[in-house]
């Protein structure tokens, strides 16, 4: 017969410790995460500028030239620069 010693349980002490502990963290990280996403700017995909065309050479691995041709069918491209 096995005889549980009351020192081998965690006290409630601790529990309520660890618990509280557990819901400050949670509520400052949920803060933090709100404020950060209130200042990212999203940035939707359409009307980028009133300019309605231009023309863009690019090259890919060969040294092919071609002059530049308007395109037949319509394109969005978006380029962010870093």
């Amino acid at each position: 017969m096995v005889v549980k010693r009351a020192s081998d349980d965690i006290s409630k002490k601790t529990v309520l410790v660890i618990l509280l502990i557990a819901i400050v963290v949670s509520i400052v990280s949920t803060w933090t995460v709100l404020d950060t996403l209130s200042s990212v700017r999203i940035i939707v995909p359409g009307k980028v500028s009133d300019q309605t065309g231009g023309k863009v050479f690019l090259q890919v691995g060969g040294a092919i030239h071609r002059e530049p041709q308007t395109a037949v069918a319509g394109a969005m491209v978006y380029l962010k620069v870093d």
